[in-house]
């Protein structure tokens, strides 16, 4: 049958009825619809089939991943590494199959000895004569991760997260904790209010004490986390603040290698002065006074004063001074220092007892009666054991939840361990072995005719 795809020749017959011209219409429209409902679906079949469309790999030509060799540290970095060049290559490497192979040829040393066996397995073989290990690692990317994990991951990583979680302790900034923190609680299962009572106890105690002032959010160990952070930056900008005013007003925090010119030049002028008046002599040695004649003069020091005003605090005689009084040295009066203080014997007992009370406070223990002097001792004691007993039971609550999160985890533990257990155990037992290659190869059956 050949067919013409020339125009079609002219109608020469009679004019058709009004009949025939609808029913025409008709037909040209409802082949109207067919032709736009193929090129409707035309677009998603080709997408479909495969895309043209060029991988963002392709234009950023990045290095292929490190590969890995069997180290435990290095399990989750590398399938982390594997995924992220997933991503550049959606187009290329979008069956678990693919992903398998390119991944094959970046597992290396020890991992190699592992996975040679499946690779050889799922190449030299159909699938209906693969083992069931390696069809599940070539079918799902999941199971891959799986098998990787149990064969060189950390053994128990939950268990010994936990632990480095319960040691864990700030010792820089409450920003590192938390960022540790955060690290280690993500291998771990626990709620939020047993990891914000974990994370409390590794705090400095200067963030506890503000902490501790505010109630726990509702939002989580997140919202918690904030706070600390928050403290521990007001704390260190506080003792910033402290160290630049010890050392000087002229002192800039923010440049603080800088000073300012004018105080600068200032502070030389000054500096000079103090060495200019100790070095110039005046009517009243270094203060201010009226200038003796000469005593600009070269030569001239302090040694040439006018001694005859001068007394000695040894003898009280007018001429010298103590360091060269002829006169034997005299034995220090011991109330001398009350003497110069001005005190009296009626005010001894008044200063004993201020210095008595001023070393309770210091001691710590009575500290509260140098704050509210009005209160008995009865009243103070009777707080601080109010307090004492509420901060008691916020412990043992704590340590309540604590516990519970903990039996939680170890009865979760031991769940995993049994199936772990009963898994290998049915593994090695021939019976159970055949029977799932039967019902394996009675599913790929059902598969292959199209049953459910």
């Amino acid at each position: 049958m050949s067919s013409n795809t020339g125009p079609a020749p002219p109608y020469t017959g009679p004019p058709p009825s009004a009949a025939e011209l609808i029913a025409e219409v008709q037909q040209l429209r409802n082949t109207i619809r067919t032709l736009q409902a193929q090129v409707n679906a035309r677009p998603a079949a080709t997408v479909n089939e495969g895309s043209n469309e060029r991988d963002l790999g392709e234009a950023l030509k990045p290095p292929k991943p490190e590969p890995f060799r069997g180290q435990a540290a290095d399990v989750i970095p590398f399938l982390t590494r594997m995924k992220a060049h997933f991503r550049l290559y959606k187009n290329k490497l979008n069956t678990p199959t693919k992903k398998l192979l390119y991944t094959a040829s970046l597992i290396q040393g020890d991992a190699k000895d592992w996975f040679e066996p499946i690779l050889r397995d799922f190449l030299e073989n159909e699938e209906d004569q693969q083992d069931q290990d390696t069809q599940n690692i070539f079918t799902n990317w999941d199971n891959f991760e799986t098998a990787l994990k149990e064969s060189f991951g950390v053994v128990n990583e939950e268990r010994q997260a936990a632990a480095e979680l319960l040691a864990l302790k700030q010792h820089k900034s409450c920003a590192a904790y938390s960022a540790k923190f955060r690290q280690l609680a993500s291998k771990t299962e626990w709620d939020d209010e047993a990891l914000m009572e974990i994370y409390y106890r590794g705090l400095k105690d200067e963030v506890k004490d503000e902490l501790y002032k505010a109630d726990r959010p509702e939002e989580g160990l997140a919202t918690y986390m904030t706070m600390a952070v928050k403290i521990d930056e007001r704390q260190y900008e506080r003792r910033k603040e402290r160290a630049n005013h010890k050392r000087g007003d002229n002192y800039n925090p923010y440049y603080p290698n800088q000073r300012r010119n004018d105080n600068h030049q200032g502070n030389s002028r000054n500096q000079g002065q103090r060495r200019g008046n100790r070095s110039n002599n005046t009517s009243y040695g270094t203060q201010s006074g009226p200038m003796l004649l000469g005593a600009t003069q070269p030569g001239n020091n302090h040694r040439q004063r006018d001694m005859s005003k001068v007394k000695c605090y040894n003898c009280n005689q007018f001429g010298h001074m103590a360091h060269g009084c002829p006169e034997p040295r005299k034995a220090r009066d011991p109330n001398r220092g009350k003497q110069i203080l001005g005190l009296t014997k009626q005010q001894e007992p008044q200063i004993a007892m201020r210095t008595q009370t001023l070393g309770i406070c210091r001691s710590g223990y009575d500290a509260e009666l140098c704050h509210y002097p009005g209160k008995k001792l009865s009243e103070v004691k009777a707080k601080e054991a109010e307090e004492e007993a509420k901060e008691q039971a916020e412990a043992e609550k704590r340590y309540t939840t604590l516990q519970k999160a903990q039996k939680k985890y170890d009865a979760k533990e031991e769940t995993k361990e049994r199936k772990k257990r009963e898994k290998a155990r049915l593994r090695e037992d021939p019976e159970y072995r055949a029977k799932e290659n039967a019902r394996r190869r009675e599913n790929e059956q059902r598969r292959r005719l199209g049953e459910p």
